[in-house]
């Protein structure tokens, strides 16, 4: 008799989409012009402004928790490379469409042009960094998997923390405190991107049962209300270098290597953890999230300043707020994001039908 497989754990699908809630809200609030804010408005911009990154952060728990202890093999990042060409041509298209459409281009020569501008100057950032950060460093973290699974594996407890504290220091130092522009690249994003995997393996083999595993609730509020206390005394310390700069990359730092962020981040993961509960439509949206962050952050047709654009002005002036424009715009991207997600996969699942060979080889007897 055939036995039904398991349903999926559902807390960890939903809190890779509060996750992405989180980003494409880090990603919108861009459009939030502040000058005119008092001092209680900017408060309560704080309080939901600065939480992309521990959307991040909350996205690589995750994928750390599913990849520990797992064989790693580059074929697995086949599906991933295929989803961002797949958007990448798709925005490129309708980018090409909405030049045709306004006259803006008039001869092919134009077009060419256009998409050598668009596409071909990528080459010169590693595999297209500057449309999508995440994907060339996840890329290339992967490739560094087997290396990092040998240091888990090997190394005793003693060593490993000793290990992660000198690696702590080594980030905060070289990454975090001066954190500009100027150093936020691909080199910068691995190695952030292999702590996060080194510390939860950590966590994971060394320090199951930890204190902030039992205090996750009470530290993720304490940790929020430094950081939104830290952020609103910025705006009075502009004025004062030395004091904005320690706030700015301690704990107000809200750019992508951020401790607090972390830490608030690993606070949300145990509290997620505790959940036990399955849910088909959680899933089904789960799966789509990474084809939402593709679908909301490409630079060549972005969504989210499209939207902005068109909106705004008819919408504003018959909503009570800007922070209900803002919540309806997140929403929006989302759910559209979702919509064309499950689309791309029902696609990719007639076009494997008709790929050769695409029965799996049967194991030799």
């Amino acid at each position: 008799m055939k036995t039904q497989a398991p349903s999926r754990e559902s807390s960890y699908e939903l809190l890779r989409i509060v996750s992405m809630l989180m980003i494409v809200a880090f990603h919108t609030f861009r459009y939030i012009d502040t000058t005119h804010f008092n001092s209680w408005q900017m408060f309560l911009f704080h309080c939901v402004r600065w939480y992309g990154l521990l959307g991040v952060n909350c996205y690589l728990l995750i994928s750390a928790h599913f990849l520990l202890g797992r064989e790693s093999h580059p074929r697995k990042l086949i599906p991933l490379i295929a989803q961002t060409f797949f958007y990448c041509a798709l925005f490129l298209l309708c980018r090409i469409a909405q030049l045709c459409v306004t006259h803006s281009l008039s001869a092919p020569y134009a077009l060419w042009q256009e998409i050598s501008r668009l596409e071909l100057d990528g080459l010169f950032s590693p595999l297209w960094a500057n449309r999508y950060w995440f994907v060339t460093a996840y890329i290339l973290f992967y490739l560094l998997l087997p290396a990092l699974n040998r240091i888990i594996q090997n190394l005793a407890s003693e060593a490993y923390r000793r290990m992660l504290l000198l690696l702590s220091l080594f980030l905060f130092l070289y990454l975090s405190f001066p954190q500009t522009t100027t150093n936020t690249g691909v080199v910068e994003d691995v190695l952030w991107i292999s702590y996060v995997y080194l510390l939860a393996g950590y966590l994971r083999f060394h320090r199951q049962e930890n204190w902030l595993k039992r205090h996750a609730g009470p530290v993720f509020l304490l940790l929020y209300l430094v950081f939104v206390l830290t952020r609103q005394l910025m705006t009075y310390a502009v004025h004062n270098t030395y004091l904005y700069s320690l706030l700015y990359h301690t704990t107000g730092n809200s750019m992508r290597y951020s401790f607090i962020m972390l830490a608030m981040a690993l606070c949300v993961f145990y509290l997620f953890q505790r959940l036990h509960f399955q849910s088909a439509l959680v899933n089904t949206l789960s799966s789509c999230t990474f084809g939402i962050y593709l679908f909301h952050e490409n630079k060549v047709f972005h969504v989210c300043r499209l939207l902005a654009d068109i909106l705004y002005q008819p919408f504003l002036s018959s909503i009570p707020s800007v922070g209900v424009f803002m919540a309806f715009l997140v929403l929006l991207q989302f759910t559209a994001g979702a919509v064309v997600d499950l689309l791309r996969q029902a696609l990719f699942q007639k076009l494997a039908r008709f790929r050769p060979f695409s029965q799996r080889r049967q194991p030799p007897h």
